[in-house]
């Protein structure tokens, strides 16, 4: 049905991607191992998919590497600045010029190249190309449709990215993510695909 069709389309638009990223992903992986040789290049980290399910996602390390597998409020007291808590999120999950984010991570979050990586975690079928933000457990309490919500696989974009990402309020990105999938389709993904292209471009929303 349907969502063979949709399975078949991340694997084919997937494997198109990860080769037109190849020459990207290396540059970014020399960037990251100049900016900090000991370091890995390559962050993963737990998250939730379908009939939650625990998916290890990869990315490049946009976070300094003493920051990375900790929650906001763990980051922030460990750096002395637990007042930086309340103000990440109350703004939405984010703050400007996070001070756990690397210079190098500022540029690619900015353009969206630390989730290149991610394209491996769809062709194994972990995620979607499209679908609703992948969830870090713990995030999980703060959503009130949660068998919903985990009804189908996460995304690498979706409805909330071309929407704003960033800029838009946790709430907002709940609301998205549930409109995508109480009304998907596969002309809704391929519409998805092509905004996320522009706001990419564009870099709408990032942060």
């Amino acid at each position: 049905g349907a969502r063979f069709v949709k399975r078949c389309c991340d694997i084919v638009l997937g494997l198109i991607a990860i080769i037109l990223a190849l020459i990207p992903m290396l540059i970014v992986w020399i960037a990251e191992k100049l900016a900090d040789p000991k370091a890995p290049a390559i962050y993963s980290e737990t998250r939730l998919s379908r009939y939650n399910e625990h998916v290890t996602i990869y990315k490049f390390r946009s976070m300094k590497p003493e920051y990375c597998g900790l929650s906001p409020e763990e980051a922030f007291t460990k750096m002395g600045k637990p007042h930086l808590i309340k103000k990440y999120r109350t703004g939405g999950d984010m703050i400007p010029n996070d001070p756990r984010v690397t210079r190098l991570g500022k540029i690619l979050r900015a353009t969206s190249l630390d989730e290149l990586p991610q394209l491996f975690n769809v062709i194994r079928g972990d995620i979607s190309l499209v679908g609703p933000r992948a969830l870090v457990p713990g995030e999980l309490r703060r959503y009130g449709d949660r068998s919903l919500l985990l009804s189908v696989k996460s995304g690498m974009t979706g409805l909330a990215q071309v929407s704003g990402r960033r800029g838009i309020s946790f709430e907002e990105r709940r609301s998205l993510d549930l409109y995508y999938i109480q009304n998907w389709s596969i002309w809704l993904d391929f519409r998805i695909m092509f905004r996320t292209i522009g706001a990419v471009l564009l870099r709408k929303g990032a942060k």
